[in-house]
């Protein structure tokens, strides 16, 4: 499987700020409960200009995305180990795709109906079949140090609140070396954290802490090609979370939820 393009695929910008998309994997359900699109439209695309997935309020728009990434979205399912199966152009060929649903019955719908929307296009355009299958991987396990945590809780009035989204985590600053973000669950600081190179590993969190977050956390990049640590006066990541935010990751093994395609074809376009 390719590696996940884009990163972390679809990133939704709210008054100027980054939001970080939800990670949990979407379980299957009678598609009659919710939204459905009424009309799409499906090309293969052809110039491979431009990325574009977002949803909109009255459907979705895609430009050269690949199968792969719409599973991927579908899902939840941002981590490339998490997702299998599949013929080859699956993250190859790329699709424009415009999706409307009927906002008079619909409004608003939430992260969890649009994605499940989306499932359901996939099944019907594509011939879309998956099955879960749990797997053990080694994982990190984010917990609060002896100590106690030193992460500070959010104030009142910083709260960024979206119709589709609902309460959402700001990530300020993003960078090598940097976290800045204001209004996360340790869920969601255990999300950006799986994507570090740092890192290298699914972090889980067990921490416990059910609050929101101002994280501000600095530490010691890695280099990509030499996974040498570069001349910073901050630590590596591990020792970072620790005397920075009052949190460590443990190494252990846990059972996470993964999507295989056992069936899947070109769509017929219209």
């Amino acid at each position: 499987m390719a590696t996940v393009a884009r990163k972390m695929l679809v990133v939704a910008f709210i008054l100027g700020l980054t939001v970080i998309p939800k990670a949990a994997t979407i379980a299957p359900v009678e598609f009659s409960q919710v939204p459905e699109f009424e009309v799409a439209s499906i090309h293969e695309n052809k110039t491979g200009d431009g990325w574009k997935l977002r949803f909109t309020s009255a459907g979705m728009i895609a430009m050269n995305v690949s199968l792969e990434e719409l599973v991927r979205e579908a899902y939840g399912v941002y981590d490339e180990k998490l997702l299998s199966g599949g013929p080859k152009w699956l993250s190859s060929k790329t699709f424009d795709i415009e999706a409307k649903f009927d906002t008079s019955r619909f409004k608003n719908p939430t992260a969890d109906q649009q994605r499940r929307m989306l499932q359901k296009l996939l099944q019907e355009r594509f011939r879309l079949v998956i099955h879960h299958q749990s797997k053990s991987f080694p994982v990190y396990a984010l917990v609060v140090v002896k100590n106690g945590s030193q992460s500070k809780e959010s104030g009142n009035g910083s709260m960024v609140e979206d119709s589709t989204y609902g309460q959402m985590c700001q990530i300020l600053r993003s960078g090598s070396g940097i976290n800045q973000s204001k209004e996360c669950t340790m869920a969601d600081l255990a999300f950006q954290l799986s994507f570090l190179p740092e890192v290298g590993r699914t972090v889980v969190d067990q921490t416990g802490l059910n609050g929101r977050y101002d994280f501000e956390l600095h530490w010691a990049p890695v280099s990509a090609n030499e996974s040498i640590a570069s001349a910073s006066p901050f630590p590596q990541i591990f020792t970072a979370l620790q005397e920075q935010l009052g949190l460590q990751l443990k190494p252990t093994n846990a059972p996470l939820d993964t999507i295989v395609i056992d069936q899947v074809e070109m769509p017929s376009e219209n």
